[in-house]
């Protein structure tokens, strides 16, 4: 999966001047240096004939449904996915975003469902 320069550049608008950006250790996500709660999905590999709604676990992705990010550096964090479209699921809290659906399956870097609507 690849972004369009323009999503990425809405995001980057929505930092501080003097925020650090890198990529995370997966390659998936750009995120702001110092605080890991502020990062944009920029994608993975799809899955060969699965929807584009399905994780790997083979749970479909769903608006209403609240994930917990398993990402230690994130302490718990919890998102509310307001819309799915496109391979991702975007949320706007804590803050706005998307995610690929790709990582939200049982790893350290991923997603566990904890509710659904």
């Amino acid at each position: 999966m690849a972004m369009p320069i323009s999503e990425i550049k809405k995001w980057l608008e929505t930092l501080n001047e003097d925020d650090m950006v890198g990529v995370d250790d997966d390659g998936l996500s750009l995120s702001v240096a110092f605080d890991p709660n502020i990062y944009l999905e920029i994608g993975g590999v799809p899955f060969v004939g699965a929807p584009e709604n399905m994780t790997k676990e083979g749970i479909l992705v769903e608006a209403g449904q609240v994930w917990r990010d398993l990402d230690k550096r994130c302490s718990a964090r919890k998102i509310t996915i307001t819309e799915v479209k496109g391979g991702f699921a975007y949320y706007d809290k804590p803050r706005k975003g998307r995610i690929s659906i790709q990582r939200m399956h049982q790893h350290s870097t991923g997603y566990a469902l904890v509710k659904e609507e």
